[in-house]
């Protein structure tokens, strides 16, 4: 037994003395042949994932490669609550509510063409508070809505409904000499491409009275009824800075397009005035309505006494020093067609306010609307004017990812002071108090 101990001692030692030490610097050689080896696995998994990939196309949308390229998302929400104050004489004060969400797409064919469509979920339309109220003589509530149902809540869709489509058609950019001209074609809102102003882009942002937005003197042909627009749209911009733009379209409802429609033909400028960024733009517009067959907003509601109309309104606005905007727009009727004979807007945005809230922004704003008297359905409206102002105050939140602006619309002799004569309300004048959300995409 104690041969065997022995034995296997010096085996042992022998083995010790004839493996070579092992010292600091091989310890490290060993981990670098350690780390190319890693090395060399990972990459040839790469090339394994790669060549992997290129043979399976159904990843490519799911990861935003070609299949959606060229393809522009934008999408919004706003909720509108108004609600009237001191309806007087009894009258019950009314708050609606009412809500939109829009999904727009637009898709790059080619350097010069493109498709979009423009889509919104609205609840029908129910919370636009003109159409909460039952009155006498011309039925509504204000003048700014008296064609096209749109008022004091400028964000009721021009087709509300449950899905709708608001826009859709093709863009097509040709090069004509030293001039790049642009058209449009399909189912197009003349309200987004005439008499813009850079302070009210929309009623979603800034003003909800819907007059500082769409002029009531222009007797536009998108109305809250849904009636579908078919426009062809064109324009192209001049100078040797491209200050001036001209455009122009034709609009009109389906069937009989080339008849009884609505011309437009606007020449803008855009420049600096001290510095700072002026935009002026005048608009002529003719409305053909071949003895009022009803393809216009209101046609022969109010007796018109001819069989077209012609316009001419204006926009201009200017920010008068770093923080406040300006702003005067309207238009003024030259036939008996439209019942509002001219209106004008003037108004003012303050910006950066409060310097530990440089989003946040103040409006404040004029609104005068005269109706045309000569026409036979105005003849019993016992004031042939109306005045309204609205102020609002945007609070930005969640680093300008969500928008609430309380606002307060006064009017005064709404609808030209029907109310006075019996209707909803025995005073004339006009509380609201209201309050949107807006979160754009």
């Amino acid at each position: 037994m104690g041969r065997f101990v022995l034995a296997g001692l010096v085996s042992c030692m022998a083995l010790c003395l004839a493996a070579p030490a092992v010292g600091a610097d091989d310890t490290g050689e060993l981990e670098k042949l350690r780390q190319e080896n890693q090395g060399l696995k990972a990459a040839q998994l790469e090339q394994d994932v790669t060549a992997y990939l290129a043979e399976t196309k159904g990843w490519e949308g799911a990861q935003g490669g070609d299949s959606l390229k060229g393809v522009t998302l934008h999408a919004d929400f706003v909720a509108v609550f108004q609600g009237t104050l001191g309806a007087g004489n009894g009258a019950n004060d009314v708050g609606v509510v009412d809500g939109n969400f829009d999904l727009n797409f637009d898709l790059q064919v080619s350097d010069e063409v493109s498709l979009f469509c423009y889509m919104t979920a609205n609840n029908g339309g129910s919370g636009s508070l003109p159409q909460n109220f039952s009155t006498t003589g011309i039925g509504i509530v204000t003048d700014a809505g008296i064609t096209d149902r749109i008022d004091v809540n400028g964000t009721v869709p021009t087709n509300p409904g449950s899905v709708t489509t608001n826009e859709a058609g093709v863009r097509i950019a040709s090069q004509l000499g030293n001039v790049l001209l642009h058209q449009e074609m399909g189912e197009i809102d003349p309200r987004t491409r005439f008499l813009q102003n850079a302070f009210v882009p929309n009623n979603e942002k800034t003003f909800i009275h819907n007059s500082f937005a769409d002029s009531a003197s222009v007797q536009w042909i998108t109305t809250a009824s849904g009636q579908t627009s078919l426009g062809w749209y064109m324009w192209i911009e001049l100078g040797a800075q491209k200050q001036f733009t001209l455009s122009w379209g034709w609009f009109n409802v389906p069937g009989q397009w080339f008849a009884n429609g609505q011309f437009y033909l606007q020449i803008a400028w855009k420049g600096e005035v001290k510095g700072r960024e002026m935009n002026v733009r005048i608009l002529f517009s003719g409305d053909y309505y071949n003895g009022i067959n009803g393809n216009g907003p209101g046609s022969g509601a109010f007796g018109a006494t001819s069989d077209q109309s012609w316009l001419m309104g204006w926009s201009w606005d200017w920010m008068l020093t770093e923080k406040i905007g300006i702003f005067f727009t309207g238009g003024f009727n030259f036939d008996d067609q439209n019942p509002v004979d001219y209106d004008f807007q003037v108004g003012f945005v303050f910006q950066n306010m409060i310097q530990s809230r440089p989003d946040d922004q103040f409006g404040a704003g004029f609104v005068f609307t005269h109706l045309d008297s000569d026409l036979p359905g105005l003849a019993g409206v016992p004031e042939d004017t109306e005045f309204a102002f609205e102020i609002y105050y945007r609070l930005a939140m969640a680093n300008g990812k969500v928008w609430v602006t309380p606002h307060m619309i006064f009017v005064m002799d709404p609808g030209g002071g029907d109310f006075a004569s019996g209707g909803t309300f025995a005073d004339d004048t006009l509380f609201i108090l209201g309050i949107r959300v807006y979160v754009p995409f």
